[in-house]
């Protein structure tokens, strides 16, 4: 048997000319038929076999290149593949990686590869500049990471204002990526942003690894969906929030998690944004907001940041249409702040820790100099197991409900200690729980504040409250249908008797108000004792005081104590649940509050 080609060309004599007269050829060319018929086979029935066709893009992104890229005023080399350098542009056209060494002072580089490809840029002792634009851009990646080697010092600078492309595509960062952004390594980078945003992903911003300083006109790191911090070192200076995820559209995305690392922020605006929440359970957060807490008996105002050398500040108006009312928090959450660990110190012109929905503190310990609220949800606040230390604010812990179960606070404000504002009625009336922990309030202003209830179950609790008849060491909303119970614990409450509030018959523990016929000095020591000569309780308030309020576990109805007071003391027997004795205070006319509980007993 033999094959001929159907169109193959005659001989002069009209003859057809065979293939070939080889015996073999016969069958090599039925094999290829064969074969032919397979793959058109395969290729319309590829589904149903199981087998999924290769894509161009996907073999885009699977193709892995390599290449070292020498930066130099004079010339860049690119020594590998899948990149190239011209007009001062160096493009990263697939994925790989792409280690940068030199420097040079007219550059800049973009990623531009396929949308599932992954980049790695190795910065090996690199200096990298260019003006009016990001000096890193990546277009089109699937994922792209910014690593440091080990022991190496690089630097990175856009300078001037980005040019009218970019401001046109809001592509407004030092470094800007339009897809997922991981920073990472073993070396140094520092980036100066003086037209901008310092690093941005519009999709998700993953810290690991590295030592880290940004320098930044407006926002330092910006990641839209998310920002996940793992560990590494993070030094941000800027003009606007150091830290910030900002995706309003979509529900699940828009938050932060640091679960370790170091940060260092100086902002003019907010320390740490999370347009929804904010959870930390780990790490060393450093953060100054506005120039620090300032005066906290003067109104918030706006502060700008001055890079060293520059004398006016910058110019924010553009990238912050309220500059009237400039937010400078500390940690920042629209939804929630979960706090399970880490250390922190903040020193912030307006509050410290803030969440316009709650806030959960269950360890981690804080240093917070507030110009305005150290602690602040508009909601409410669970506070475990943490350590809490407020040498200055406006005021202290603020939210609608906040509940205290163990660990310590510690509190200096020029208002209200600890404040349960909000709703005044009904299920969601104000309520101020103490269960345990340790409690202490020096205030300007009212010790334990609520517009509903106080309720304390345990705990050590110490407050001074302000020196007038203005305001009281136990303020509660008595005249919103509130109560004010002690059924464990112990507490001392010194301020002005004029204004003073005390437990409720309701309560499961004894209580007692005692008003002095004189004030006593700040630093004169309360204390005590049962008829024993036992001592109970004792506190040295900072405040100016004539009435103290104390309880504990161990007094009893009938029995007598005694309380000193300097070189003072004064004798009672405990004759109702909750007694006020000492003086009679004459209230001025038109003060709203009145004392609860037994009103009877004066006289010692």
């Amino acid at each position: 048997m033999r094959l001929y080609a159907a169109l193959w060309p005659s001989d002069p004599y009209g003859e057809v000319i065979p293939i070939s007269r080889k015996p073999y050829t016969d069958i090599v060319c039925i094999l290829c038929l064969i074969l032919m018929l397979a793959l058109v086979v395969v290729y319309r029935n590829g589904d149903q076999l199981g087998i999924q066709p290769l894509e161009k893009e996907q073999a885009l992104s699977e193709l892995s290149a390599s290449a070292v890229i020498s930066l130099s005023d004079e010339k860049i080399r690119v020594k590998g593949s899948g990149a190239y350098a011209e007009n001062g542009v160096i493009t990263i056209a697939y994925g790989g990686d792409y280690t940068f060494t030199g420097k040079c002072g007219n550059a800049r580089i973009v990623v531009q590869a396929d949308k599932k490809a992954k980049v790695k840029l190795i910065f090996d002792n690199a200096e990298l500049s260019t003006q009016n634009a990001p000096v890193i851009y990546v277009a089109n990646a699937g994922k792209t990471t910014l690593q440091t080697a080990k022991n190496s010092e690089n630097s990175l600078c856009s300078s001037g204002e980005f040019r009218e492309e970019f401001v046109s595509e809001e592509i407004d960062g030092g470094i800007f990526s339009k897809d997922d952004l991981i920073l990472d390594g073993s070396g140094t980078l520092s980036l100066l942003s003086e037209g901008g945003h310092g690093i941005v992903s519009k999709d998700d911003l993953k810290l690991r690894s590295g030592d880290w300083s940004i320098e930044a006109l407006s926002d330092g790191l910006r990641g839209r969906d998310s920002i996940e911090l793992e560990g590494g070192s993070y030094s941000v200076r800027c003009g606007g929030d150091g830290m910030k995820s900002n995706n309003d559209v979509d529900e699940d995305r828009g938050s932060i998690s640091i679960s370790g690392g170091s940060v260092s922020i100086c902002a003019s605006q907010d320390g740490i944004q999370a347009y929804r929440n904010l959870l930390i359970s780990g790490g060393e957060l450093s953060i100054t907001t506005g120039d620090g807490h300032g005066d906290v008996s003067a109104e918030p105002e706006r502060r700008g940041w001055i890079r060293p050398g520059q004398e006016e500040p910058p110019d924010l108006d553009s990238y912050n249409n309220e500059v009237e009312t400039l937010s400078q928090k500390g940690l920042k959450a629209g939804s929630a702040i979960t706090i399970e660990g880490g250390s922190f110190t903040l020193d912030c012109r307006d509050d410290g820790i803030h969440s316009d929905g709650t806030i959960s503190i269950t360890g981690g310990s804080f240093i917070v100099e507030s110009g305005d609220d150290a602690v602040h949800a508009n909601e409410s606040i669970l506070y475990e197991n943490a350590s809490l230390l407020v040498p200055i604010c406006m005021e202290g812990v603020e939210a609608q409900r906040i509940d205290i179960g163990s660990g310590s606070i510690d509190v200096t404000a020029a208002n209200d200690g600890i404040n349960a504002n909000g709703l005044s009625r009904g299920v969601n009336m104000s309520r101020l729980s103490v269960s345990g922990g340790s409690v202490k309030v020096h205030a300007e202003g009212d010790g334990f504040d609520s517009n509903g209830d106080i309720l304390i179950s345990g705990g050590t609790i110490l407050i001074s409250a302000d020196p007038s008849d203005g305001n009281s060491a136990v303020d509660y909303g008595i005249e919103n249908g509130g109560d004010c119970t002690i059924s464990g614990g112990s507490i001392v409450a010194c301020g002005f008797a004029g204004m003073a509030e005390m437990f409720s018959d309701a309560s499961e523990q004894c209580s007692v108000l005692y008003a002095f016929e004189d004030a006593y000095a700040g630093g004169t020591e309360v204390v005590i004792r049962d008829s024993s000569g036992s001592e109970l309780l004792r506190y040295a308030p900072e405040n100016v005081f004539d009435c103290v309020i104390f309880s504990c576990d161990s007094l009893r109805r009938g029995e007598s104590y005694t309380i000193s007071v300097g070189s003072d003391s004064y004798t009672l027997t405990l004759n109702a649940v909750s007694g006020r004795y000492g003086e009679t205070v004459q209230r001025p006319e038109g003060l709203p509050h009145r004392d609860p509980g037994n009103m009877g007993g004066f006289g010692g």
